[in-house]
């Protein structure tokens, strides 16, 4: 006789083989997820491997920028980590730092005259640097475009490139050298008219512009070089045509010129990590 299974044994039966089926897909997902695993740390360990051989392989070359990587290191990243540091403690410069923890944040953010005061600093100087790195580079380039003697040109590009090769360090010697309060060149000038000397950088009234003035006459080679790129590459057709419809030099410029190398703009303005970096470094 066959037997008939009860609705509860049925049920019963159902549940055990769904809870076995899914022992068993936990079991593959187990096996899945391990292989996975070992086969990104075999290929993460082929990977290291294969750098290590490289590695050894041009030995030389990564020992040819060991010095400049010691260099960055050093007077790059060192002083940032020593500002890091010393944000910490209270340190006038001389006497050995005491650690204070978070007081000088605290007290910073505290005063809301402190920090209004370099909210405002902070927004004028990007403000400065934005037009400093676009307007000044741009005209320079288009006085050297409108020149009409090639040698002349040749003459004025060479000049305002060749200020790339002098370090920064020598630049802010030499401007700190003109703001110096005893012997600087801005105080001898204006002790000519029987003005008293200034002391440009700790007062509170002339630091902020004394630091806008630094880089005078704030030309950068490099934006200065893209910019006249851009202005050669415009078809000398496109010129001629707007000289014969009678198109002035401020008509072309902002009409034609000006659109065109639009480009070489928004590339300048890209690298807006220079305008919060290199003044600072300065």
């Amino acid at each position: 006789m066959c037997r008939v299974a009860r609705p509860g044994e049925a049920r019963r039966a159902a549940q055990q083989r769904a809870i076995s089926g899914n022992g068993v897909a936990r079991a593959w997902w187990k096996v899945i997820i391990v292989v996975r695993r070992r086969s990104l740390e075999t290929k993460a360990q082929s990977v290291f491997v294969v750098r290590l051989k490289q590695v050894r392989r041009y030995w030389y070359c990564y020992l040819m920028i060991s010095g400049t990587l010691g260099l960055i290191t050093v007077f790059s990243y060192g002083p940032a980590v020593s500002a890091l540091y010393h944000s910490f403690t209270r340190w006038d410069g001389f006497r050995p730092a005491q650690w204070i923890g978070l007081k000088n944040y605290r007290d910073i953010f505290a005063s809301d005259v402190i920090v209004r005061i370099a909210f405002r600093n902070m927004v004028l100087f990007a403000a400065w640097e934005v037009v400093r790195s676009l307007v000044f580079p741009l005209l320079a380039a288009v006085l050297i475009y409108r020149l009409r003697s090639e040698k002349l040109a040749y003459v004025f590009r060479l000049l305002f490139v060749l200020p790339i090769v002098v370090p920064v360090l020598v630049t802010v010697l030499v401007w700190r050298q003109l703001f110096d309060p005893n012997i600087g060149l801005l105080n001898e000038i204006i002790g000519l008219f029987g003005a008293k000397p200034l002391t440009w950088l700790n007062n509170a009234k002339t630091a902020l512009p004394s630091l806008m003035v630094v880089g005078l006459p704030w030309i950068h080679g490099i934006d200065m070089l893209i910019y006249l790129a851009g202005l050669l590459a415009i078809p000398g057709e496109i010129i001629e045509a707007a000289i014969v419809d009678g198109a002035g030099r401020w008509r072309r410029f902002f009409s034609m010129e000006l659109p065109l190398i639009v480009p070489q703009i928004t590339r300048s303005a890209s690298a807006s990590r220079r305008w919060f970096t290199f003044p600072f470094a300065e």
